[in-house]
């Protein structure tokens, strides 16, 4: 009969707590001694774009979270079944049904059974994905123009460029093409890349850069992109062929100057459109950057002619 008590007592407590927790406006779990998830809030379902059906069950730290932080968190969570300590405060990534990742940070609470035993963990969490994006977009920005000051030569800033955005999101191909109007030729001071080597200055002709020249607009272009892009007559394919090609043009008074490129041929590293406004929104930074350098560059090259 006391077992019975118990027992009924402490699924009235989890009744209520789940009571409380399922119309907060932040997220919020309830995980067992296993760590497999047995209550989420509506919240946290939209967020992440899961269903009930999906996440229920599951164990929240092997199936939920980045493989990236899921064995930490998952260690952490194990070790305090025998220490009783977990952390009050942390934040991580959980995986959102896109695909995506969202950065929340959790406020954790052990959860004891009339005995003392630890069965379990609630955590309520806020999303702080945009904020703590927006900080770094911030920071890339003051790092990019910091170096456009300080930095001598266009080499020098264009690595600068690549680690910066290194900070955001995979680089592991990246590329600069700039465009002289003079000569209509567009070169390729800066280029990164795992199976391709830098092309020669060439005319523009109908690969995925010439177009983004062309337009004046950014470019998402995932496979399926690409290949209406072809049937529609506005591009060839030209070098290897990428999962995701990512451009944005470099501008400068609404003039052209050249194009900005990332590109991935892993089907494990996509590139979202959030990524997309990201390296638009810097290229305003790097266009005015590589601008200034030139400028200081033709003026230093006049200089020394008149010497």
């Amino acid at each position: 009969t006391e077992i019975k008590q118990a027992l009924a007592s402490a699924q009235e407590s989890e009744r209520r707590l789940q009571d409380v927790l399922a119309n907060i406006k932040l997220a919020a779990i309830i995980l067992d001694h296993h760590g497999s998830l047995t209550f989420c809030n509506q919240h946290l379902l939209e967020l992440a774009g899961w269903k009930t059906e999906q996440v229920l069950g599951r164990n929240w730290f092997e199936q939920l979270l980045p493989a990236e932080v899921s064995q930490q968190y998952h260690q952490l969570f194990l070790q305090a079944g025998f220490s009783g300590h977990f952390p009050e405060r942390y934040e991580h990534a959980i995986r959102a049904g896109d695909g995506s990742q969202r950065l929340i940070a959790w406020n954790n609470t052990l959860l004891h059974n009339s005995q003392g035993e630890i069965i379990g963990l609630a955590s309520i969490g806020e999303d702080v994905t945009e904020r703590k994006w927006a900080e770094k977009v911030q920071s890339a920005i003051f790092k990019i123009s910091q170096a456009a000051i300080n930095t001598d030569n266009l080499p020098d800033l264009f690595q600068t460029i690549h680690a910066t955005l290194g900070d955001l999101m995979p680089v592991e191909n990246f590329f600069i093409a700039l465009y002289n109007p003079a000569t209509d030729l567009l070169s390729f001071p800066y280029y990164v890349d795992q199976y391709d080597q830098a092309p020669e200055s060439h005319k523009p002709g109908r690969g995925l850069t010439e177009y983004v020249l062309r337009t004046g607009k950014a470019l998402l272009a995932p496979q399926e992109v690409f290949e209406r892009l072809v049937e529609q007559g506005e591009v060839e394919l030209i070098g290897a062929n990428s999962v995701d090609w990512l451009g944005v043009p470099l501008k400068v008074e609404n003039r052209v100057i050249g194009v900005m490129c990332l590109q991935s041929y892993s089907p494990g590293v996509r590139y979202q459109r959030r990524d997309l406004q990201m390296v638009n929104f810097v290229s305003n930074q790097v266009a005015m950057a590589i601008e200034r350098q030139r400028t200081s560059d033709s003026l230093n090259s006049t200089s020394q002619r008149y010497q």
